[in-house]
């Protein structure tokens, strides 16, 4: 079973969105990016991170940087988690991001944006993964 390591500063809103993921794949979902480095120094082997994209900064950048929480998630992706080489699908409300990344041309990188409907999170997923592999 493939495992997936969910990082979004607010999981308890997309709740069901992530127990329909968790039907086909091992889910580790977490609030903070200090969790999640903690998760990847651990001997676990993801085959994807989905990355919410605006979340505090939750002390580990600087306001600045991430246009005051705006871009949290892609300064975290540029800063640690492109030399994974994990697969990262970035995750976020605002659809002005799909095009911002794709002029950023980044390698196993995708975008999906959230929606109501429980399933749009495991229908992307199972749509990258197909993809990418």
């Amino acid at each position: 079973m493939k495992r997936i390591l969910l990082i979004d500063d607010n999981i308890f809103e997309s709740e069901n969105s992530i127990k329909n993921l968790r039907n086909q794949y091992k889910v580790d979902a977490v609030s903070y990016i200090g969790t999640a480095r903690y998760k990847l120094k651990q001997s676990i082997d993801y085959d994807l991170i989905v990355l919410d994209i605006a979340m505090p900064t939750q002390g580990l950048f600087d306001l600045s940087e991430t246009s005051g929480g705006f871009i949290t998630g892609l300064v975290y992706y540029e800063r640690e988690l492109i030399h994974l080489k994990i697969p990262v699908l970035f995750w976020s409300w605002n659809a002005d991001f799909e095009g911002e990344l794709k002029n950023k041309k980044w390698a196993n990188t995708d975008f999906l944006l959230k929606d109501v409907d429980e399933n749009h999170l495991l229908l992307g997923v199972n749509q990258f993964l197909m993809v990418s592999n």
